[in-house]
C-alpha cells in the first residue's frame, strides 16, 4: 500500500475486505471507504489479485531524471534528491 504496511496485494484485499482502517477498529476520521465487511470469498480475493497482477503499464516506464527541472529563483526544492529519496 501507499504507506508500505502490508507487503502484498493479499493482504492489501484483506484489509479492505475487512473494512479498512475503521472495519479494524482504528480511530480514521477522514476514512471514506465505507468499514463494512466486503465478505469476499478466498475465490474472490484470488481472483482480485490475480486482476489487479495483470495490470501494468512497461510502454511508459521511464528512467528518473538526472535532476529537477529549475525553478524561478534560489529554493531548497532544488536540491531534493530524484528517483523517490528524500
Amino acid at each position: 500500500m501507499h504507506n508500505g504496511k502490508y507487503p502484498d496485494l493479499e493482504s492489501v484485499v484483506a484489509f479492505y475486505d475487512a473494512g479498512g482502517g475503521a472495519g479494524l477498529g482504528f480511530p480514521v476520521p477522514n476514512q471514506t471507504l465505507p468499514e463494512d465487511r466486503l465478505e469476499l470469498s478466498d475465490y474472490e480475493k484470488k481472483a482480485l489479485v490475480a486482476f489487479m497482477e495483470s495490470l501494468n503499464d512497461t510502454l511508459t516506464t521511464f528512467p528518473a531524471p538526472a535532476r529537477l527541472p529549475s525553478i524561478n529563483g534560489t529554493s531548497s526544492l532544488l536540491h531534493r534528491k530524484t528517483g523517490g529519496e528524500y
